[in-house]
Parts: structure tokens; C-alpha cells; sequence
């Protein structure tokens, strides 16, 4: 069954309760699914309308003596009106959800040639990291900090690894060890702090850490906050 098949269930309560509860969890974590879920709903709502006004146009058709055909034009003009805030609205929707991508999709994981490294540890990494293999790259991302506890890098993609794991609380302590820390990348996992915290529903805490980067932080990580404070 597909998301739309589903969506019109859940709309019409004839899921399961089992598969309600599921469809719900989901509903949590997946952006797609809730811009899904919202559209369909203003579908329906748009389309309860347009039968309303269908009814109207019916009953102004017949046969009276005191027709007023203007009626039929305003009845035609509201459908009109109506179509054309409903797309303005979803291409608006739809711009606003590819930025939120944009906004929120972890960063690739690139090797520091700077820096002396594992070669093989940062390659299993990167290639499990970008690949979003997030429970793969867990351990392998916890033996580098555990290796060098002072490796923020590693750090802040072992964070973002715990929340997209739905390991919030591990995802937390590993920005605050960052934020805490003599870290130049403290920006950077404020940034993603948030970003754990709205993914799992948490706006308004979210929304606080963005104003603060919005005004304090400096460069990319400003600018970022600043539309994404725009958006939710």
C-alpha cells in the first residue's frame, strides 16, 4: 500500500488500530509524509467546497421568474478564486519543503587531509555516513571519539548519526560535549542541536537555539538559522 492509499485511510478512519498507530509514528519523522498528509487535507477540504458551490449553482438553475444570473457568475468567480489560492498555496508548500530539505540534510562526511587520520576508519565512515547507514556508522564513529576524545569532527557526525537513530539523548550529549568544549565548530553542532530537536517534534526549543545562531552565530551557520526560522 502506498502513502496516498494510506493517507486517505488514516483520513477516513478506517485504518487498523495497529496501522493507525504505526501510520502516526511515522508521521513523526517524515517530512514527505506530512506535507502528503496536509495537501490531501486541503484537497478535501477544497473539494467539499467546490461540491457546495456546485449545489448552489444547481439550485440557482432552476426554473424561477426571479433568477439572477449574476449569482451563477459570482458562484463561477468563487470556484476560480478558490483553485487559484489552493496552487498558490501548494507551489508555496512545495518551495518551503525544498528548502526545509536543503536546511536539514546532514552534511557529507570528507576526510580532513589536513589532519593525520585512520584511512580505513575515515573511509568505512564516510562511505556509511554519506550513504546514510546511521546505525553502521555508530560504533565505528563511537571507537574515533573514543580514540581521541577531543576529535569534534567525529563528534558532531556521531550527533547527527544518535538523532537520525532516534538516539536523541545520546545525539544531545554528543553536541553539548562540543559546545562545552574548546571547539571552533560550536556554531555548527548548535546548528544540528536543532535540527535533532525539530526532527522529533521539539519546535519551540528549536526555534530558541535558532534565534540565538541567527544573531550570535557568524558566516553560513547565521544565514541558515535565519531562513530556516523563515520556514517552520
Amino acid at each position: 500500500m502506498n502513502y496516498f492509499e494510506l493517507i486517505d485511510r488514516y483520513l477516513d478512519n478506517s485504518l487498523s488500530p495497529s496501522d493507525k498507530m504505526a501510520f502516526e509514528k511515522e508521521l513523526l519523522t517524515n517530512e514527505d509524509l506530512k506535507t502528503d498528509l496536509h495537501i490531501q487535507k486541503k484537497m478535501r477540504a477544497y473539494q467539499q467546497i467546490e461540491s457546495n458551490v456546485k449545489n448552489q449553482v444547481q439550485q440557482l438553475k432552476k426554473p424561477s421568474k426571479h433568477i439572477k444570473y449574476r449569482w451563477l457568475w459570482a458562484a463561477a468567480a468563487s470556484v476560480l478564486l478558490l483553485m487559484g489560492v489552493f496552487i498558490l498555496q501548494e507551489n508555496n508548500n512545495q518551495k518551503n519543503k525544498q528548502a526545509l530539505a536543503s536546511l536539514t540534510t546532514p552534511p557529507r562526511y570528507s576526510l580532513d587531509k589536513g589532519k593525520p587520520s585512520d584511512n580505513q576508519m575515515d573511509e568505512s565512515i564516510s562511505v556509511l555516513f554519506n550513504n546514510r547507514h546511521f546505525a553502521a556508522v555508530i560504533p565505528i564513529l563511537e571507537q574515533k571519539v573514543q580514540n581521541n576524545s577531543k576529535d569534534y569532527q567525529a563528534l558532531l557526525y556521531l550527533g547527527i548519526s544518535y538523532c537520525h537513530n532516534n538516539q536523541i539523548d545520546k545525539g544531545q550529549t554528543s553536541f553539548d560535549r562540543i559546545i562545552n568544549g574548546d571547539a571552533i565548530n560550536k556554531d555548527e553542532a548548535q546548528y544540528w542541536k536543532a535540527i535533532c530537536l525539530l526532527n522529533h517534534g521539539n519546535i519551540p526549543a528549536a526555534k530558541q537555539i535558532l534565534s540565538d545562531l541567527k544573531q550570535n552565530a557568524k558566516g553560513h551557520i547565521s544565514e541558515m538559522s535565519k531562513k530556516l526560522l523563515q520556514i517552520i
